[in-house]
């Protein structure tokens, strides 16, 4: 069965979209009969229940994995690719040592930095303020990679959908291994919630979790195959 509240987002959004549709109908009851704001409700109801009976079902569907078993017309050639999320900007040396320790050709990073938006700012597509932090974790991670002799290239996600980057991303550039970027869980971002462990389930690739907590500069690998 498909389960609409799958995700933050989408109970998020199921939440709005009910409330909407509640003062809708009761405007309607105002302004004409109350008999004529339930069938609003009503309809409204019926139709939202029918578009979730026949959408393609996401709990069985594996987008990543999809993504990631596609040709990839931008996958560099003779490299070892590293697909980072980067939801806190990377740092320090023993990142670099962990990628390094098991692999044998040089490392090329595709970087994706996701617009970690509030609810609010999320449901008004008001995005500024977090476009600009995206940018600032890109160019530092960037930095980073630098730093430590790697190639990088990356890019900033998308606003309404960081799951989507992240799959446009695997379908183009592809990945040998990921590393995701998280803040600790009692300060993760609502829409990181659950991306790391869809990488862990749809892609047979080495996962590697690095927890950076900006404010102590602290940073914690977590290694999954």
């Amino acid at each position: 069965m498909l389960n609409p509240v799958r995700t933050e987002a989408s109970a998020f959004r199921l939440a709005v979209g009910s409330a909407l549709l509640a003062g809708v109908a009761a405007l309607v009851a105002l302004m004409t009969e109350p008999l004529y704001g339930g069938l609003v409700f009503a309809g409204g109801a019926a139709g939202g229940l029918a578009f979730l009976l026949t959408a393609r079902n996401p709990e069985h569907a594996q987008p990543l994995r999809e993504a990631i078993g596609s040709p990839h017309a931008d996958a560099p050639q003779a490299k070892h690719r590293v697909l980072v999320v980067a939801n806190e900007a990377l740092a320090g040396a023993d990142l670099r040592g962990e990628i390094m320790r098991r692999i044998e050709l040089w490392p090329e990073l595709y970087v994706i930095a996701p617009v970690l938006s509030s609810r609010l700012h999320f449901w008004a597509s008001d995005f500024d303020h977090e476009l600009v932090e995206a940018r600032r974790r890109l160019e530092t991670t960037l930095a980073w990679a630098a730093g430590q002799g790697f190639d990088a290239r990356g890019e900033i996600g998308d606003p309404d959908d960081p799951l989507a980057s992240v799959e446009d991303a695997l379908r183009r550039f592809g990945a040998d291994e990921a590393v995701v970027a998280t803040h600790p869980r009692e300060h993760a971002n609502w829409l990181e919630v659950g991306l790391l462990e869809r990488l862990r389930t749809e892609l047979d690739i080495r996962v590697t979790h690095v927890v950076v907590d900006a404010g102590h500069d602290l940073v914690e690998l977590h290694q999954t195959s």
